[in-house]
């Protein structure tokens, strides 16, 4: 498979266009320059891969916290999943800027604390949902 998207990357580098189609969000996030999400026969939105994660208010939060309680971590403002590995935590919040400040309330110990933005995922499905109007390359 990095055969292929070696030889997509050659070709596209002498500037010819690739288009193709996936379901297979992580090649797309990695590969693409450009995405357009297209439902029900509409463009509903057109930009790179940032611009389209942009639309998702889902934000992930990734620390290291010494005996980590998923329970207590999922009473946090905005959080809507936790998943602990040993020490390591990762959290998914709607709303980031309550989650954090309830976090450090706790008292714990936090290290290593990442803030990463919504996964393509989260995006297509914000969009694609049945109230949603889409978005267009340059507007938020």
């Amino acid at each position: 498979m990095r055969h292929f998207w070696r030889s997509v990357e050659t070709i596209a580098a002498q500037g010819a266009t690739i288009l193709f189609a996936t379901h297979y969000l992580d090649e797309a996030d990695a590969n693409a320059s450009r995405i357009i999400v297209v439902n029900r026969g509409r463009v509903i939105a057109d930009g790179t891969p940032a611009h389209i994660k942009a639309f998702t208010a889902t934000r992930t939060l990734r620390f290291t916290t010494p005996a980590p309680e998923p329970s207590e971590l999922l009473r946090l403002p905005g959080v809507s999943d936790v998943l602990v590995d040993g020490e390591t935590v990762t959290a998914r919040t709607g709303d980031a800027d309550a989650t954090l400040p309830a976090l450090y309330a706790l008292g714990r110990q936090i290290k290593a604390m990442e803030v990463g933005g919504g996964g393509l995922e989260e995006a297509l499905l914000a969009l694609t949902s049945s109230d949603n109007r889409g978005i267009k390359e340059g507007v938020s």
